[in-house]
């Protein structure tokens, strides 16, 4: 089951800041995220390291200014709470739990 930018965007009745096609697949710090990644800027800490990440997306809480962000190319996921968020990484990372969750959002 592929992920997109736009299908978690969507599971977690978020707003999207960028593409929405672009594909998840996985969950990194900002720091050490690679192309295809998702990652986690719950502050403006975290939102100054976004320019030099290769991750493809964030998920950040809205009103959090994120320098250097290009629409264009990268998607910021726009969420309440960024932590509460996390809980995507164990979606993403365990097929026993998409199957269930699945089941649950996608009758």
């Amino acid at each position: 089951m592929g992920h997109t930018t736009g299908s978690i965007a969507k599971m977690l009745g978020a707003s999207l800041d960028g593409p929405a096609d672009l594909a998840i697949t996985g969950v990194e710090a900002v720091g050490q995220a690679a192309p295809g990644h998702l990652t986690f800027l719950r502050s403006a800490e975290f939102a100054a390291q976004w320019a030099g990440s290769r991750a493809t997306a964030a998920l950040v809480p809205p009103g959090l200014k994120v320098p250097g962000h290009d629409a264009s190319a990268r998607a910021l996921i726009l969420v309440p709470d960024a932590d509460l968020a996390r809980l995507g990484q164990a979606y993403l990372d365990d097929p026993v739990l998409q199957a269930y969750l699945s089941s649950i959002f996608d009758p």
